[in-house]
């Protein structure tokens, strides 16, 4: 909730939901969107989602932007049955019908690059990326369209 992309986030699905309400007045369940910070601490989450799923009952978990805390949250989902909707980038080779991510796809941004660089003939390109699980994956990708 701290980080910029939570911000939007947070705001496009609140926003979205009472742009919702408004044009359907007459539905009577509502969603509520229940949050917590985690600050980025895998057992921060851990915790909230253990809080949700006893006191609360929610229906869906969204959020785990990070690797570590959708690791652990396997166990949770697993024992809960209740859908975890990610935005992690990280590609996970198993199956979980539970599991379900929900990121955008930035191969064609890499494919663009990759373009442009061939359209301006430029021989010489130095990629810099961010030394973390997802911006090495990212650097792959990137590599890969050159």
């Amino acid at each position: 909730m701290g980080s910029g992309f939570g911000k939007v986030i947070y705001r496009s699905i609140t926003m979205a939901l009472s742009d919702f309400y408004k044009a359907n007045p007459h539905y009577i369940t509502r969603i509520v969107f229940n949050t917590r910070n985690t600050k980025g601490q895998p057992l921060i989450a851990l915790s909230a989602v253990a809080d949700f799923l006893e006191n609360t009952k929610v229906q869906a978990i969204l959020g785990l932007d990070t690797t570590v805390e959708k690791r652990l949250l396997d166990v949770v989902e697993e024992k809960a049955n209740v859908p975890i909707l990610t935005f992690s980038r990280s590609l996970f080779t198993y199956q979980n019908p539970y599991f379900v991510q929900i990121v955008q796809d930035e191969t064609p941004q890499f494919k663009a690059i990759a373009s442009m660089i061939e359209l301006f003939e430029l021989k010489n390109v130095i990629l810099i990326h961010e030394d973390t699980e997802d911006g090495r994956e990212m650097a792959s990708y990137i590599i890969i369209a050159f």
